[in-house]
């Protein structure tokens, strides 16, 4: 997002909906990029700037790069956690059956 942008209608799934919603993000500009703006800086500025801002002020707690990595960190770890019992299933099944197999073998 830029200066001026207000996409508060979208974000709180007006336009589009998503079943995970909208975190807003604001990435360095072209000009940060070529003025050399540290990531670490750009983040500290996205920061500021929703903390600052009219329309998202109320929500920086839930907005940004920082708060994005978090919830898609959140995300993976509940699908791994939610796929482990199957996998675990499906592994000791096969050990099971390639042991069976395995003692037919050494007959």
């Amino acid at each position: 997002m830029d200066e001026g942008t207000n996409a508060l209608d979208i974000i709180h799934g007006k336009v589009y909906r998503l079943k995970l919603g909208f975190i807003p993000v604001k990435c360095r500009s072209q000009r940060d990029i070529l003025e050399g703006k540290q990531i670490k800086d750009a983040l500290n500025s996205e920061d500021a700037w929703f903390k600052s801002s009219l329309d998202y002020s109320s929500m920086s707690q839930r907005t940004g790069i920082s708060f994005l990595c978090k919830k898609l960190n959140e995300i993976i770890v509940r699908q791994i956690k939610n796929s482990l019992p199957l996998l675990r299933s499906k592994i000791t099944s096969l050990l099971f059956q390639k042991e069976k197999e395995l003692k037919l073998l050494k007959v």
